[in-house]
């Protein structure tokens, strides 16, 4: 079982992994036992790229995709 502070220490590697590197890519959350990814859109292009940045994490959680538009502060 993950705990609260794996989960942490996960997000925060997928985070690094991912926010401002893979373009679409608009947060990392942490729903119930897994991690969340926010894309701009859900594409092709934008799938592998994720994919290929989080594969050498080898993520013991399920990874949920979930698509947010564009972020705009």
């Amino acid at each position: 079982m993950t705990t609260p502070g794996d989960l942490a220490d996960l997000k925060r590697r997928v985070s690094d992994a991912l926010l401002g590197k893979v373009l679409g890519v608009t947060g990392v959350g942490l729903p119930a036992q897994g991690i969340t990814i926010y894309l701009e859109a859900d594409t092709p292009d934008i799938r592998a790229a994720v994919e290929q940045a989080i594969e050498p994490l080898r993520l013991p959680v399920h990874v949920h995709w979930q698509v947010t538009g564009k972020f705009q502060r």
